[in-house]
C-alpha cells in the first residue's frame, strides 16, 4: 500500500514539473521571439546608420578631392589601423603589384585584363621578360596570372 502511494505522489510531482516547464518553454519561445524582433530592428537601424556614415564619407571625399590612394588610407585610419600596418600592407601591395607585371588594384581585380597589363612568362624569372596578357597561351587574367605565379613559387623567397 506505502509502495502504490509513493508511485502516485511521485506521479503528481512528476506532472507538476512537467507543467511547470511546459510553461517555461514557452515564456522563452515568446522571450526568444521578442529577441529575435528587437534585433532585426537593430539591424535594420545600424544599416542605415552605417549607409549615412558611408554617404558621409563618400561626400568628405568628394570636398576634398583626395586620390584614389589617399581614400584607401583614409579607409584603412577610419578601420583602426596604425600608421605602420598601413605602410605594411602598401609595401606589400606594391610589391605583389610589381611581381605581378599589374599596375595596381584595379588592375589586379579586373574581370577582363587590359592589353597593357602584362603576366609573367611561365619560363622566366619573375626579373625576366613580361608577356601580354593572352601570350602565355592561357589567355591569362591578373588573377589567373597570380595563381601561377604563387602555384610556381614565384614572389615567396
Amino acid at each position: 500500500m506505502g509502495l502504490l502511494i509513493g508511485c502516485t505522489v511521485a506521479s503528481a510531482l512528476l506532472t507538476l514539473r512537467t507543467g511547470q516547464q511546459a510553461k517555461e518553454g514557452r515564456v522563452l519561445r515568446k522571450e526568444m521571439q521578442s529577441v529575435r524582433m528587437e534585433s532585426g530592428r537593430w539591424r535594420k537601424e545600424m544599416k542605415n546608420h552605417l549607409q549615412g556614415f558611408g554617404a558621409a564619407i563618400q561626400k568628405q571625399f568628394g570636398d576634398w578631392r583626395p586620390s584614389k590612394a589617399e581614400q584607401d588610407v583614409g579607409l584603412l585610419l577610419l578601420k583602426g589601423f596604425s600608421h605602420k600596418e598601413i605602410a605594411r600592407i602598401r609595401q606589400q601591395a606594391g610589391s605583389i603589384y610589381h611581381k605581378a607585371g599589374l599596375g595596381g588594384r584595379e588592375a589586379c581585380l579586373s574581370p577582363r585584363p587590359k592589353r597593357e597589363v602584362g603576366v609573367v612568362d611561365r619560363g622566366a624569372k619573375l626579373e625576366g621578360r613580361r608577356l601580354e596578357v593572352g601570350q602565355d597561351g592561357h589567355g591569362s587574367s591578373p588573377p589567373l596570372a597570380w595563381r601561377r605565379a604563387l602555384r610556381h613559387g614565384w614572389g615567396t623567397g
